[in-house]
């Protein structure tokens, strides 16, 4: 048997099975190359990504679970450049874009 349909759903926050919800967070970085700034091309998509899946049945989605989210991004190599600057020091300034 093969059957075919589209799952839509009102948010990110979804519900697998009664009882069960996962919630993904999906933190991707974004390259701007600075000997092109100021021009559309200047901008990569094609940085690193992180996914956490949470249980929404054992933690939720607040912004304690998203700092601990960005101090694990903190530990990952190839996300250093983004994060920090020459001096391996926590860069000043963070720019999010949400959807929710």
């Amino acid at each position: 048997m093969h059957v075919e349909y589209k799952v839509s759903l009102p948010d990110h926050d979804f519900v697998i099975a009664s009882g069960h919800k996962l919630i993904p967070s999906v933190y991707a970085f974004c390259e701007v190359k600075p000997n092109k700034i100021g021009r559309p091309e200047a901008v990569s998509y094609s940085g690193p990504t992180y996914i956490a899946i949470r249980s929404g049945k054992h933690s939720s989605s607040t912004t304690t679970s998203h700092a601990q989210d960005l101090d694990t991004l903190l530990t990952i190599e190839s996300f250093s450049k983004f994060m920090k600057n020459v001096d391996s020091k926590i860069k000043p300034v963070l720019i999010i874009s949400s959807d929710g």
